[in-house]
């Protein structure tokens, strides 16, 4: 009589399993879950191959389903694990290596898809997390890597698009934008060398993109020997003379050595092909501003040895230094009124100068700022 019913019991759930398959081919996903669940817990039956593959197609048709507005994370991983077990212990082989392609193909379609759906809903989080599951199955998709890189840097999760990235590049993917992202990013981390090594990289394979180049020299301005990054300048002048940034750059470059009558050459340069160059009218009026500076400490420190007129003659210095450097602080003014940058040295200009009605404005404009 045990036997019986136990023969009995193993039919009914195998009955289950063809009555799953038979809902899920005509859409009926809530049925077909209730009926592979039900076969899924008996010991005999929810471990067979056939059950399990078609516990799989239930579940990322489940996932699949655009009418089914919840996360499904967790259905997925039911439908991976799954298959996954046909695909360890399927010895005999009961199923056919096609099904089991195919299982693995739907719960691709279905975290790539919601990924997408995410991502569109401007729902990063969870979009990064379909992506990576994606990634699972396809790991040598460099679509989907890009992805997850992108999605990683607008949640500002720095590490996992670095290694997103790197990723992308050892598949053989190259594109500027790669290059230029990972050295940014490695940039953001406190890895100048990393970032060196990635734009120099980026550097060979598109030797004449000029994103590339800039932030190269960005870096070396920043971390590295700005003897390197004004030969890096020159050099690009040989083959583009006109362009102005370049130019800038190699009046920021020259400041560092301390050449300051060549990069004040550089920075006339700069405005003389882009005369609406708010940062380098800038960086001229504060040239002049800490040349009237250091005219005014020197005075100050030879003041109990020089006569009056010495000293007055310091002092004129100083005036025609700070006007000079006002000329170029308001015409950056022009271009930018809201840089408090910019402010701050103007307004001291003015005060330095006697223009106190200009001043007065300014203390104003500076006050509505902070």
């Amino acid at each position: 009589m045990l036997l019986i019913l136990c023969v009995t019991e193993i039919r009914a759930q195998r009955s289950e399993v063809r009555n799953a398959y038979g809902y899920l081919s005509t859409g009926n996903l809530g049925a077909a879950k209730k009926a592979i669940d039900n076969a899924s817990n008996h010991p005999q039956v929810g471990q067979r191959p056939r059950t399990l593959l078609y516990k799989s197609f239930i579940y990322s048709g489940i996932a699949l389903d655009t009418n089914n507005k919840n996360a499904v994370f967790g259905e997925l991983q039911v439908a991976l694990d799954a298959v996954n077990k046909i695909a360890g212990e399927n010895r005999s082989g009961s199923i056919g290596q096609d099904d089991i392609d195919d299982a693995y193909n739907r719960i691709y379609t279905a975290s790539y898809n919601r990924g997408k759906q995410a991502y569109e809903a401007n729902n990063f989080r969870d979009a990064l997390r379909y992506f990576e599951f994606a990634a699972q199955l396809k790991p040598q998709d460099t679509t989907l890597l890009l992805s997850q890189a992108v999605i990683a840097q607008k949640l500002l999760d720095k590490e996992k698009a670095i290694q997103a990235y790197e990723a992308v590049l050892k598949l053989g993917y190259r594109s500027p934008e790669v290059y230029r992202n990972l050295g940014k990013l490695y940039e953001d981390t406190d890895k100048p060398a990393e970032a060196f090594r990635v734009f120099q990289e980026g550097r060979a394979a598109y030797p004449n993109h000029e994103g590339l180049v800039f932030d190269e020299l960005d870096l070396y301005l920043e971390h590295g020997d700005p003897a390197d990054a004004i030969e890096m300048l020159e050099s690009a002048l040989r083959f583009d003379a006109d362009n102005p940034t370049i130019w800038y750059s190699l009046g920021v470059a020259l400041l560092k050595t301390n050449s300051v009558g060549e990069a004040e050459d550089a920075f006339k340069k700069a405005v003389e092909l882009k005369p609406d160059y708010y940062e380098a009218y800038y960086n001229l009026g504060l040239l002049y501003y800490n040349s009237a500076a250091r005219i005014l400490k020197s005075a100050n420190d030879k003041s109990r040895f020089i006569s009056r007129e010495e000293y007055s003659l310091y002092q004129k210095d100083y005036l025609e230094e700070l006007r000079v450097a006002g000329s170029y602080f308001e015409k950056a003014y022009e271009l930018n009124s809201k840089d408090i940058n910019l402010l701050m040295p103007l307004r001291e200009v003015y005060v330095r100068t006697g223009q106190s009605n200009r001043a007065e404005r300014l203390r104003a404009e500076i006050y509505l700022l902070d």
